[in-house]
């Protein structure tokens, strides 16, 4: 099923919400140690309650450390118990509505947990072949041979973008093509993609073939120009929508859960031109990314937590990283620079606290505190 099927670009002709008012251009930190051993040093960070939680990409389970730096323990083993999983998380996140605890393991299986870490249910096979049992063979083969970017089935997780929300046990993945050719990395086949195909995926775990609905699409800036390098994006779930944040547009999009965009807000940083060199096949996309990301800046990280909004913005020529802060009238209220690998986590009690970076030689994560 999809959402806004064969409309006009929804991104057209929006509101643009929100004025400069700049009132901070720097935060003071406090640097918060966490030691990293219990950990394989790579994974991702949530706040829950008061305490900072990290989920392993490589070991299964969640570590959870208080606001001061002690390691409280594990929750989540390795097996086939009741409460377990086989294979480690590469990306989760805590339901917005009811607190649980939602990952999605190296297999594209889903588990949902309570607040305690007790095991709520286990989807036993990847997503993408639970949306429907019995397309079979002819299906795939039928969609090979014609694309059609309304079929669910077309779409697998966008790894680029290393999110996903959920907001009344409904989950919100990113989603792209899984297809030889319907892709936006082969230029000569590219055009319908980045105007046609959708970007997110909802459904309940629990009843993914009925309850599936695809939405969203890229907004104009990719329809003009065939550049996938800058193409991943970043959002926040609320209960009327998302917002969200495309790599290579200083917009920030409201889109409610049938993709339409109900206004924007956001403003340009002076440091990236939008610039962005076009790329005409994987194998160029794939040889020249990382150089490119580093010669051309552009939006990268979006967080809602507390009262403010949070984007990092990338600078052009890797010379640095900008925290943009909005409020809650989508005010941009401030601008500050920050390390390259700062990614705020989460608020409490008025603090913010945002992971800076890893320490090594010390095999300890490093955090900033900060309060607004």
């Amino acid at each position: 099923m999809s959402a806004c099927a064969g409309s006009d670009s929804p991104y057209d002709k929006v509101d643009h919400f929100g004025k400069e008012n700049i009132v901070c251009t720097s935060l003071v930190f406090d640097t918060l140690r966490l030691d990293a051993q219990y950990t394989s040093l790579s994974g991702q960070w949530h706040m829950k309650d008061g305490t900072l939680c990290f989920v392993d990409e490589y070991a299964v389970g969640v570590k959870e450390y208080d606001l001061s730096g002690h390691f409280m323990g594990e929750h989540i083993r390795q097996g086939k118990g009741p409460d377990e999983v086989l294979a480690a998380s590469f990306v989760s996140t805590f339901d917005k509505s009811t607190g649980d605890f939602i990952m999605q393991d190296s297999n594209c299986f889903i588990h949902r947990f309570s607040k305690d870490y007790k095991k709520l249910f286990s989807l036993n096979q990847a997503w993408f072949t639970a949306m429907s049992p019995n397309f079979g063979n002819k299906g795939w083969s039928d969609l090979y041979n014609h694309p059609d970017p309304e079929v669910p089935e077309m779409y697998e997780y966008n790894f680029e973008c290393n999110r996903m929300q959920a907001i009344d046990s409904i989950v919100i993945i990113p989603t792209i093509t899984e297809h030889v050719s319907y892709n936006g990395y082969e230029k000569r086949h590219s055009k319908g993609f980045w105007t046609d195909s959708y970007i997110f995926i909802r459904f309940r775990p629990e009843a993914v073939e009925s309850s599936k609905v695809i939405f969203g699409h890229y907004p104009p800036v990719y329809h003009r120009r065939n550049i996938p390098v800058f193409s991943k994006y970043d959002f926040y779930a609320e209960k009327n929508g998302l917002a969200v944040n495309f790599a290579a547009d200083p917009r920030i999009f409201l889109m409610d859960y049938d993709g339409n965009v109900t206004g924007s807000f956001g403003f340009s940083e002076k440091g990236i031109s939008g610039k962005y060199p076009e790329t005409s096949s994987f194998e160029e996309y794939e040889s020249k990314c990382k150089k490119m990301r580093k010669e051309h800046g552009y939006y990268d990280r979006l967080v809602k937590c507390g009262d403010y909004i949070f984007r990092t913005c990338r600078l052009d020529k890797a010379v640095g990283t900008i925290l943009q802060i909005y409020d809650g009238n989508y005010d941009l209220v401030g601008r500050v620079p920050v390390s390259d690998g700062f990614e705020v986590i989460g608020e409490y009690n008025s603090t913010y606290y945002a992971y800076d970076s890893l320490d090594l030689d010390s095999e300890q994560f490093v955090f900033l505190s900060f309060i607004i």
